[in-house]
This record gives structure tokens, C-alpha cells and sequence, in this order.
């Protein structure tokens, strides 16, 4: 956490979780759930102030019944904290406008925003944001005495502060922090990548087992139709401060995680998406209660329709999620035995700077498996590990790798490759894993 603080908040609570429950997949997962059912809380907030508690209610469902939000609450990754935060912040601008002023609302609302700096992204949305309700903030601050602006201007300097000076010490963590990947993409790659990621959302995503079901999108037909709808019914109020957050941010967001294009990145979308999904729904009720406006038997038939198709979009994903997807040959290729006993071994050994040797299919599987487990981890193959001086890391050799008769005798021979038991600042061990088997 220290040395990258870069998703601190959810750092801090797996370190929580994996101190009181201990190294299992249960504490690694833990964190991700809350952060999940926080979003859920958070969603159904913002719904309330903007719509109704009745929408709250059926927007929040069909959120947190999507194929999409079960996968990044229960993967047990860092990835989910950009839908929470990207929540946090419409969260924050709603509460500008709706809350009355006070106190300790300001201070929640000050913390939360300094937390959401550490979130790869999330400045983007905020300046977005401040810039879109620069009068709203200014007007909202003025009702604040000088001691409330005071605290609030401390809490935000105090939580980002170590954030700065990782930023001063490190100036690689810049790259992450932005979502600028190591080679730039060209123009025509990087617009392929925006069309790949709107097409992730809509029409096909491409295929990675880890995070979701073959190639499907991430919505379905109804709920996609709900969202152009909803875009269509924002779209004639883009005077509103809030449409035009959502559009700006969501632009945003799209160009920026197209530079890099990771898969678990765009989850940053979902709780957008499924904003302007649940006020299509509001849009199709609204409309039909204006044609009978005091009918209640046709507002009733304009009502089972919607409700038909809402139990069918939850049953749809429930099945795709809980049946297809975990089912899947893909699914069970990418979660083996052989990954959760290698992942184990690093838990109970405690290294924190780890190289794993590994066949190159092996590698999508290894990075997200290890990802959450040690502060430092590189996977390479075995023509890489050959070419490459091994310094300050514990060497794992993942199954179906057999290291060179040389490489392995000219490791030993410089002493390079220690037991567990010999205790030293810096141990290199070597393992060799087999179905669920660890051996040193």
C-alpha cells in the first residue's frame, strides 16, 4: 500500500479482511462484495433524489441482478471501486444539490472525493464534474462558516497527501494512475479500441473467460434498447448539470480507458449504462401514463409488460452468470486447481516480490489470479526467465515448465535458490506445482 497507493481503499479493506479472516479466497473476496453492495446503496440514493423511490427500486434491481455487476463484486479484484467511486461522485454532486447544508454531510463528502483520487480514472469524472457545477460548489461552500471549509480543506489534504508522495518517489505510478500503458496504441488501434469498447457494452465484446461469457456484451437486447432510450430522454435535457455530466463523463471515460483497453477497466461504464437503462424504463412508464392519465386498468396493462420483461432480463442474467459462464470449459480452463495451489503458496510464504514461470497460456490466468495477492508480481515464460538476471524476487515455477538442466545447476551453484527454511532478506525459491500439490 505504501510503495503503490494507487487503490488504496480497497487495499485497506482486503488487508482488513485478510487480517481478521486470514489468507483464503473468502477474505480476498470480501472486500469486492462490499464495495459491490455499496455501489447498489449508492445507485439507488442517487435514483431516489433524481426519480422516484420506485425507480430507485428498479433501477438499483436491475443493477445489481446484471451478469456485469455479479462478475466484478465477486471476482475478488480492484477493478470494482471504478464503478463505486464513479457512483460516489454523482453521489457527491447530487448531495450539492438536494442535501441541505451541513456539517458533517460536507466532511463525508470531502473524504469521499479525496478517496476517489487514488482510483486510476476517477480524476478525469471529477474534473468533469467541478467543472460542470462550478456554481453549485461555489454557492454550496459560501453557506459553509470558515471553520467547516477549514476541516474540509484538511481532510482532503490529509487523505491525499500520501498519494502525492508516492506520486514524488515513484514517477512510474503516473502511467497507471493515468491508464497510459507502456506503448502508446496508434491512431487506428486507439479507434479501434473506442469502438471495441462501446462494443463491449453493446454488441460483442471479445472473448476473455475471466470476466464474462464467451463473446456476449455486457447488456442484454431490453436493457440496451432501455439505454438509447434513456439517451434519448437525457438528451432533451442536456441543460441539466447532471446530463451533462453523464454525457462528458461517460465520453471521458470512454477515450481514456480505450488507451489501454483492459477488459476489467470498463466496468467504469456499468453504473452509467444502467443509469440512462433505468430512465428508459421511466421514459416508456412516463409516456404511457400521459396517454391514460386517469385510466388505471391501462396503466396496469402499460405496467405487466415492463415488469414481464424485467423478470425475464434478471432471470437471463442470473442463468448466464450463476449456470452458463461457471459451467464453461473456458471458465473452468482459466480457474484450475493448479492456479489456487500456486496462489496459496505465495500466501503462506509471504513473498512480496514474486517472478512466476509460466507457458505463455497460462498468463491472462496467472496475472489476475496473483494480482490482488503480492505487491509486485511478473510472469514470464521460460525463454524470458532465461534471458533475464533475477534480483530481490521469489522464483515460482508454475506446472508444465521445466527450467533448462543449465539454467536450474548455474542458479544453485551461485546460490541464487534457497529452501523456505533458509531465512535470509532476500530467499529464492523455486516451486513446482502439480494438480493441488505445492513441492519446494
Amino acid at each position: 500500500i505504501f510503495d503503490n497507493p494507487i487503490y488504496a481503499p480497497y487495499k485497506i479493506v482486503q488487508w482488513l479482511s485478510i487480517t481478521l479472516l486470514g489468507h483464503s479466497v473468502l477474505a480476498l473476496r470480501i472486500p469486492s462484495v462490499l464495495f459491490g453492495a455499496a455501489s447498489v446503496a449508492l445507485l439507488y440514493d442517487i435514483f431516489r433524489h433524481w426519480h422516484s423511490q420506485r425507480i430507485a427500486i428498479l433501477g438499483s434491481l436491475l443493477f445489481a441482478t446484471s451478469s456485469w455487476f455479479l462478475h466484478m463484486s465477486r471476482l475478488g479484484t480492484s477493478s470494482v471501486i471504478l464503478a463505486f467511486f464513479v457512483l460516489t461522485l454523482l453521489w457527491a454532486g447530487t448531495k450539492l444539490h438536494h442535501a441541505p447544508v451541513r456539517r458533517w454531510p460536507f466532511l463525508v463528502m470531502a473524504g469521499a472525493v479525496a478517496l476517489s483520487l487514488y482510483v486510476p480514472y476517477m480524476l478525469y469524472f471529477l474534473i468533469a464534474g467541478v467543472a460542470l457545477h462550478s456554481y453549485s460548489v461555489k454557492k454550496y461552500l459560501w453557506h459553509l462558516n470558515k471553520t467547516e471549509r477549514a476541516l474540509g480543506i484538511l481532510i482532503l489534504a490529509v487523505v491525499v497527501a500520501p498519494l502525492a508522495y508516492a506520486f514524488f518517489r515513484d514517477l512510474s505510478l503516473y502511467q497507471q494512475y493515468f491508464g497510459i500503458p507502456e506503448i502508446l496504441p496508434s491512431i487506428k488501434d486507439y479507434f479501434t479500441n473506442v469502438a471495441n469498447t462501446v462494443g463491449y457494452v453493446f454488441w460483442r465484446s471479445s472473448a476473455s473467460p475471466v470476466y464474462h461469457l464467451g463473446t456476449l456484451p455486457m447488456l442484454d437486447i431490453f436493457t440496451a434498447t432501455m439505454a438509447a432510450f434513456g439517451v434519448y430522454q437525457y438528451e432533451k435535457q442536456i441543460n441539466q448539470h447532471r446530463t451533462k455530466w453523464l454525457f462528458i463523463g461517460s465520453f471521458i471515460l470512454i477515450l481514456t480507458l480505450s488507451l489501454s483497453a483492459r477488459v476489467e477497466n470498463f466496468v467504469a461504464l456499468a453504473p452509467l449504462v444502467y443509469i440512462f437503462a433505468a430512465t428508459g424504463v421511466v421514459t416508456l412508464l412516463v409516456q404511457w401514463y400521459e396517454i391514460f392519465p386517469k385510466n388505471p386498468v391501462a396503466r396496469t396493462i402499460g405496467l405487466l409488460p415492463i415488469i414481464f420483461l424485467l423478470i425475464v432480463v434478471t432471470n437471463y442474467h442470473s442463468q448466464r452468470y450463476f449456470v452458463a459462464w461457471a459451467r464453461a470449459p473456458e471458465t473452468r480452463a482459466e480457474f484450475n486447481e493448479g492456479t489456487t495451489a500456486l496462489r496459496q503458496a505465495i500466501l503462506s510464504d509471504g513473498a512480496q516480490k514474486v517472478i512466476v514461470v509460466a507457458p505463455n497460456d497460462q498468463h491472462q490466468t496467472l496475472e489476475f489470479s496473483l494480482s490482488e495477492t503480492v505487491d509486485s508480481v511478473t510472469i514470464v515464460n521460460e525463454q524470458e526467465f532465461n534471458n533475464s538476471e533475477v534480483t530481490d524476487q521469489v522464483v515460482y515455477v508454475y506446472r508444465g515448465v521445466k527450467l533448462s538442466k543449465n539454467v536450474a545447476e548455474q542458479l544453485t551453484r551461485t546460490g541464487e535458490v534457497k529452501t523456505s527454511s533458509q531465512l535470509k532478506p532476500v530467499a529464492y525459491i523455486k516451486y513446482s506445482v502439480t494438480n493441488t500439490q505445492v513441492e519446494s
